[in-house]
């Protein structure tokens, strides 16, 4: 089974973020996932291809002409290079089974939209799990209930997602999905 990680690949970031892409890579990593991802070395992106390499998991590194350097740092993975970061998008969420959205930057939040909206739009059935540990996502999750209240949208955007703020939250959920998607 293929899970998408989505996450920042930024060397800027606090030691707290790199160390929940540890924990849950860890966690996919044992119940014997498979990892999809942006194809980085760098920052949480790199941590998750490290854990994942360490457990001799599947590696499917997908990024753009711009980035592809990054590919022969990543020597556990077969590599994706796609035109844009459109093609990129669409690529990484049709090989996924789940989708697991880390804390990150611009690229993070553009494919979690796109994401969600590929799913509200097409009843795309792929399970999509928003990680709010440090209330990271408080904001976002702000912003999707105002598109409610002031009728933006008719649904609850909450409804095409799970959040959850722990690794413990985190493992109780992929074991369920697991569970049901067998």
């Amino acid at each position: 089974m293929n899970v998408l990680i989505i996450t920042s690949s930024s060397d800027a970031i606090g030691a707290e973020y790199l160390d929940i892409a540890l924990s849950v890579s860890d966690a996919l990593a044992k119940q014997e996932f498979d990892l999809v991802y942006g194809g980085s070395s760098l920052s949480m992106m790199g941590a998750c291809y490290n854990v994942f390499s360490k457990y001799n998991r599947k590696i499917y590194a997908y990024t753009t002409p711009k980035y592809q350097e990054q590919f022969a740092l990543l020597p556990n993975a077969k590599h994706y290079l796609e035109e844009t970061t459109f093609d990129l998008k669409k690529d990484l969420f049709k090989n996924a089974d789940i989708v697991v959205c880390l804390p990150g930057g611009l690229g993070t939040y553009s494919e979690i939209l796109a994401f969600l909206e590929e799913k509200k739009s097409n009843d795309k059935v792929t399970p999509i799990i928003l990680y709010n540990d440090y209330g990271f996502f408080n904001k976002l999750l702000d912003v999707f209930k105002e598109l409610k209240d002031k009728k933006f949208t008719d649904k609850n955007i909450s409804d095409y997602f799970i959040a959850v703020n722990n690794i413990e939250e985190f493992e109780k959920v992929i074991s369920e999905l697991r569970r049901i998607m067998k």
